[in-house]
């Protein structure tokens, strides 16, 4: 199921965590431009919440 998040507090904490992640260097710079486009609402969040998940294993060497 996924929807939009409409809290502003929900879509700071997601932005700030994927800023912390993939570009910590700019985190900073990150913020500012943030805050910028929330501000605009030019910036959506789509949560997803994931209700199965299917894989196959890996079966080890001499099985």
């Amino acid at each position: 199921m996924s929807r939009v998040v409409d809290d502003q507090e929900q879509i700071i904490i997601a932005l700030k965590l994927l800023i912390d992640k993939y570009s910590p260097e700019y985190k900073t710079s990150g913020n500012d431009y943030m805050k910028k486009y929330i501000e605009k609402s030019a910036v959506s969040v789509i949560k997803m919440e994931i209700e199965y998940i299917t894989g196959k294993e890996r079966k080890a060497k001499g099985d």
